[in-house]
């Protein structure tokens, strides 16, 4: 039986819209390699509906992208989609959320439920993008320094490696990407924006 992944994708303001877009490159890329991949893009990015799919699908990666805090992930419209109350449905998944702070709480608390593991960020996730351009297409320069980062992520999961594993090369993509914007200028405030790389950088975490 393939691999199979399961991605939200909800899509609703400014910071979701980016999320989807570029989770949408790295869904082709597993798909190609052989997973099964299951999107719940926009409205479908649901609490009922993420809990459907991974009871019919048993997905081994689970994706999330959105909104969060330390002890929630959101969907679409802000909607909880997972939490305490159901955290037990990731058991045995891989799960990388893309989201502020879940790593937190939330993380730890999906590994005492049998997670394989959970990667995300134990702290506000920091986006910055260039006003003047648009997700699509990935013609934001300044976001995909931010977002990159998250679909290697994802792609070493894909490849069959542990949340360490692939928690430890989303960190030197961030390494990467400070070197990038060091060396060129997509904005002309560098600073802030490495900062801000730093900051992610060190917030992203493989919960245990």
């Amino acid at each position: 039986m393939k691999p199979s992944l399961l991605a939200t994708c909800p899509n609703f303001d400014r910071v979701t819209r980016y999320l989807s877009t570029w989770a949408g490159d790295i869904l082709s890329y597993c798909e190609q390699h052989g997973h099964i991949t299951y999107v719940l893009p926009d409205k479908k990015a649901t609490r009922s509906n993420l809990e459907g799919y991974i009871k019919k699908n048993s997905p081994k990666i689970i994706f999330l992208n959105g909104h969060g805090s330390n002890s929630q992930v959101a969907g679409h419209d802000n909607e909880i989609i997972l939490d305490n109350k159901n955290i037990g449905i990731v058991a045995s998944a891989n799960v990388y959320a893309l989201a502020c702070s879940s790593a937190a709480k939330l993380g730890p608390l999906a590994m005492k439920n049998s997670a394989d593991g959970y990667i995300g960020y134990n702290k506000e996730f920091i986006l910055s993008s260039n006003s003047s351009k648009t997700a699509r297409g990935g013609r934001d320069d300044t976001a995909k320094l931010f977002l990159d980062p998250s679909n290697v992520i994802v792609q070493s999961l894909c490849k069959g490696n542990s949340a360490d594993i692939a928690a430890e090369q989303g960190r030197i993509a961030f390494r990467n990407s400070i070197k990038e914007a060091m060396n060129s200028d997509v904005q002309s405030d560098d600073h802030k924006l490495i900062s801000y790389l730093l900051w992610d950088m060190d917030c992203l975490v493989s919960c245990h």
